[in-house]
């Protein structure tokens, strides 16, 4: 990424520039001069920099209006795509759709099956194969996005795809709204991709032999903001232990990680890890007395509540725009302030003992209650038509989404071994063990 890549990054999330952008944006897909996919473009963008505003019912009305006819101009002249090329490229070499599971089988009388297919460039996987007709009818789409707010054009380019409505699971509950702005074609699922996490695959240590003090997972990109990690730590304990877990990306590795903190005035033993496999991290997850989350927007942040799953509170910053900030309270974090910070997070460590973050996980969000909650919608939906006779296949996220009974393995085996002779394009299985931290 440039570097004016990430100045105006930085400066979308200014509230004032963010409206400012979406309201040239949608001023824009109005102008007679452009030509009409370039207006559909902008329309698409302002969409999404504008979600949840005043003028999402009006930006709504124009995108039904524009994927309302037998043309889809989203999809058939794939706009928005370019963002997506590099993957693409690699999908016409290599067809695959990585990151998705079936969960229910096509059963009797026409009844469809269920494919749940992670992250918008997955979606558009599925409409560069020229057998994507066959498969989005015989499979109900249900989606995770991965950001917050999601790519619109994306979203436009399901509309009319498939016979049957496409269900996106949001990566923030504030989504909810704007993912309706498609009618009854794109219906928001209210699951998190944070929301699918096993609890029983975490291991915590007694919080008295825990050795970690601060626990950081995230990739050492700038939006991650270990910054503001770094200053609190120069105002803080020299003898805290702190580990930071993530994978090389922007040309920044964990040396700079280290550098940077040290530029800075940080005292603390600071260790890294590098693309750890998972269950690694989950190890590292259990040791930690805190863990922190420092970006001001992302998705859901399945980290979050893996942490909470090793009964490990969070801390995250106040205002962020990240999913899994509702599932922030006094047993399971706490919210922080910058110029505050140091305060907040030694006195967050020091009560970390009486929180219990694992226990409200357990009776409020995991894989088997998000199955259950995603499998009562889409059997609510499917009752109007009058076909539904198997549940959905529970499952959880493990890195990738996996089935929460090993059994399903291997019931399922044969729907994907046949998967790429039928559509033209692999499902890509994953090791049962757990893999790499994202």
């Amino acid at each position: 990424m440039s570097r004016l890549s990430r100045v105006r990054d930085r400066l979308v999330e200014v509230p004032l520039v963010r409206v400012g952008e979406g309201m040239m944006r949608l001023a824009a897909s109005k102008l007679p001069l452009l030509s009409p996919d370039t207006r559909h473009k902008q329309l698409a963008l302002a969409a999404r920099r504008l979600a949840g505003s005043s003028l999402t019912p009006a930006i709504g009305a124009a995108l039904r209006s524009a994927v309302g006819g037998s043309d889809n101009p989203y999809r058939t002249h794939e706009i928005g795509w370019a963002r997506y090329a590099a993957d693409l490229e690699k999908f016409r070499e290599h067809p695959a759709l990585t990151t998705s599971l079936i969960v229910k089988a096509p059963g009797p009388g026409g009844e469809p099956g269920v494919l749940y297919v992670s992250f918008e460039y997955n979606w558009l996987r599925i409409l560069k194969q020229a057998r994507w007709k066959e498969l989005l009818k015989d499979y109900v789409l249900v989606g995770a996005s991965s950001w917050s707010p999601t790519d619109f054009a994306v979203l436009a380019s399901l509309v009319g795809a498939s016979p049957h409505p496409v269900f996106i699971g949001v990566s923030n509950m504030a989504d909810m709204g704007p993912y309706r702005m498609f009618g009854d074609a794109i219906v928001p699922l209210p699951i998190m991709a944070c929301d699918w996490i096993d609890p029983s695959l975490y291991a915590p240590l007694p919080k008295a032999d825990r050795d970690i003090d601060i626990l950081m997972v995230a990739h050492w990109g700038r939006f991650k903001r270990h910054h503001l990690l770094f200053e609190a730590l120069t105002r803080m304990s020299p003898s805290l232990r702190v580990v930071l877990v993530g994978r090389d990306t922007e040309g920044r590795t964990a040396s700079d990680m280290v550098a940077e903190a040290r530029r800075v005035g940080c005292r603390q033993e600071i260790e890294t890890f590098t693309r750890i496999p998972n269950a690694e991290v989950s190890k590292l997850q259990a040791r930690a007395k805190v863990a922190i989350v420092l970006s001001a927007r992302e998705g859901s942040c399945v980290a979050v509540t893996e942490s909470m799953c090793a009964d490990t509170p969070v801390a995250l910053m106040r205002g962020a725009v990240v999913g899994a900030a509702a599932h922030i309270n006094d047993e399971t974090g706490a919210f922080l302030d910058r110029p505050d910070m140091a305060r907040q997070l030694s006195a967050l460590i020091e009560r970390h003992a009486s929180m219990r973050p694992r226990r409200w996980i357990e009776a409020n969000v995991n894989a088997q209650m998000s199955s259950e909650r995603m499998n009562a919608t889409l059997a609510a939906h499917a009752a109007l038509r009058g076909r539904w006779s198997t549940d959905i296949a529970p499952m959880r996220w493990v890195y990738v989404p996996t089935y929460l009974r090993d059994s399903d393995h291997e019931i399922f085996a044969p729907l994907v071994a046949e998967f790429e002779g039928r559509y033209g394009m692999k499902l890509v299985e994953y090791p049962r063990t757990p893999g790499m931290v994202g």
